[in-house]
């Protein structure tokens, strides 16, 4: 690899994201003008300096050279934890219902931040459901949510109250993982969905519970 693929690689990491697209629209570059640029071999470092003046948590010396400055270095208990997090998270990817190459780039924008990672799982499940939702054969009714194969229906526990959307997800997900499947990500909303309304009508949640529906789910 060559100094611009290599910048750009972490530059990914720093912005968390996956496409050049989106590290051009953080440069307020054009795709065009930030391809162009990578064809040359010439990495916009003006506009990259520039980006971290309005964010301060990209680190440029990182990005240029792969060093981390000195003041933004983690200790080696941080790093540890932080690696800990992003291996278990990993675990969470591996049974996201995404193309291979989509799960890896996945995994490349985790940091181990749980609110960052959970973010970045949402949005690689939304994005594969869109790509799904006109296959998808599901219809709601009095509650339930229906398949052409399977059922989901509203959970008789109250565990848990109040969680977001994302832990939700990461329920469903750890429940996906912990029965080693997989389903496709409209399935996988469809199930989130159902459960944040349930909780909206005063109904918790318990793992055990989901693990329950999701085996109704083919």
């Amino acid at each position: 690899m060559d100094f611009f693929s290599d910048s750009l690689d972490r530059l990914k990491h720093e912005l968390r994201v996956s496409k050049d697209g989106e590290v051009a629209v953080a440069l307020g570059m054009s795709k065009t003008a930030f391809s162009e640029r990578k064809k040359r071999g010439s990495f916009p470092e003006k506009e990259l300096r520039a980006l971290a003046a309005e964010r301060p948590e990209i680190d440029v010396v990182y990005v240029l050279t792969g060093v981390r400055d000195l003041h933004q270095a983690e200790s080696q208990d941080q790093f540890a934890a932080r690696m800990q997090a992003i291996t278990a998270t990993a675990r969470l990817v591996d049974a996201l219902p995404l193309p291979e190459q989509e799960r890896e780039g996945v995994k490349l924008c985790l940091m181990g931040d749980p609110v960052v990672d959970a973010k970045v799982l949402a949005d690689a499940l939304q994005q594969s459901w869109r790509a799904e939702s006109a296959q998808s054969a599901m219809t709601s009714s009095q509650g339930q949510i229906r398949y052409s194969q399977g059922t989901v229906v509203p959970l008789p526990t109250n565990e848990h109250a109040g969680l977001t959307q994302q832990e939700v997800l990461a329920i469903v997900l750890d429940a996906l993982h912990t029965a080693g499947r997989t389903l496709p990500a409209a399935k996988v909303f469809a199930v989130v969905e159902a459960v944040m309304a349930w909780q909206r009508a005063g109904i918790g949640v318990t793992n055990s519970a989901v693990q329950d529906q999701l085996r109704q789910v083919k």
